[in-house]
């Protein structure tokens, strides 16, 4: 499993009370971008939003991209979109290969892709729990699943 691996900010909000026009941009691209987005715009981040419902109330806050062919309309409706960092949520750690073309176009903020892979892999996480001696269940490859009987 590779390692875990952060990715500090390259931008920062601006003081409390200042110029929302001067307000770093952060793409939000996720099933459900809303939750986030507030988070970010209480941070004072300007807001681009990319996800399956563009609810109403987040339109009066962020700009907002409904995706009807959720994820693979994601990357399309990225690339269509300024050039600012995007973070990831609502499912898309579900789909690393989503992940990896917005990487190839964005800056991917929090764990990149590869990160995201491994951890969706069962087989690794159980071996890399075996090897620091965490208990944990065995893990059975769907080639070779358990007798009908348990």
């Amino acid at each position: 499993m590779t390692g875990v691996q952060t990715c500090a900010l390259p931008i920062s909000p601006p003081a409390p009370g200042g110029d929302a026009s001067i307000a770093p941009e952060v793409m939000i691209v996720g099933a459900s971008a809303r939750a986030a987005a507030f988070s970010a715009i209480r941070a004072g981040f300007r807001a681009t939003c990319v996800d399956q419902f563009a609810d109403v109330d987040l339109q009066r806050f962020a700009q907002t991209v409904r995706v009807k062919d959720y994820p693979s309309g994601v990357v399309s409706q990225v690339e269509r979109l300024p050039q600012m960092p995007v973070v990831y949520t609502g499912a898309l750690e579900s789909h690393p290969g989503v992940l990896r073309e917005i990487a190839t176009k964005r800056p991917l903020l929090g764990n990149d892709w590869q990160t995201v892979a491994a951890v969706r892999d069962a087989q690794q996480v159980h071996e890399a729990l075996k090897q620091v001696k965490v208990p944990c269940l065995s893990v059975r490859a769907d080639t070779n699943p358990p007798r009908p009987d348990g």
